[in-house]
């Protein structure tokens, strides 16, 4: 498994993946919110967000297919993750939370203080999952996002 910048090479395999993982957030986001979210990366969005430097986005490559993905924005030394996903087939293997991992000390090695995210009221696994890895639900925002509602998390980093 090799974790690496989102580059030209992976990016049509990146979108698809993205688009898929996206789409299967069924009961988690409305049919409205999965359609316009999934136009969001298309390869030509891919390839402007390659070329944006305030974007930090990452994929997971195992025997040249692209698994698993992280898509962040940099603003005011903070890190937000937008979206974050794995191949359904390579889920429960560790590869969320090394992905995780990598980012987070890209993120130290760059001076970049602290991530925040932002996760579905719904997505019960997601809301373990980053609790588990350190970080702090802030805040509850109703009716946010398409109508859903969201909680916000921070996690300080540390050099």
């Amino acid at each position: 498994m090799n974790i690496i910048p989102l580059n030209r090479d992976f990016i049509q395999e990146t979108s698809l993946l993205t688009i898929e993982v996206i789409s299967s957030l069924e009961g988690i986001y409305s049919k409205e919110a999965r359609e316009k979210e999934s136009k969001k990366f298309t390869p030509e969005d891919l390839k402007n967000r390659i070329a944006d430097p305030n974007c930090m986005d990452f994929i997971v490559v195992e025997d040249d297919k692209v698994v698993g993905f992280i898509y962040g924005v940099l603003d005011a030394n903070i890190l937000f993750i937008q979206w974050v996903g794995i191949h359904f087939s390579y889920r429960k293997k560790n590869i969320m939370k090394s992905l995780l991992y990598y980012t987070e000390n890209i993120c130290k090695a760059n001076n970049i203080s602290k991530i925040w995210l932002d996760t579905n009221c719904k997505n019960k696994p997601a809301m373990k999952f980053f609790n588990k890895n350190g970080f702090t639900k802030l805040t509850k925002v109703t009716n946010f996002w398409y109508g859903h509602d969201y909680y916000f998390w921070i996690k300080q980093l540390n050099k």
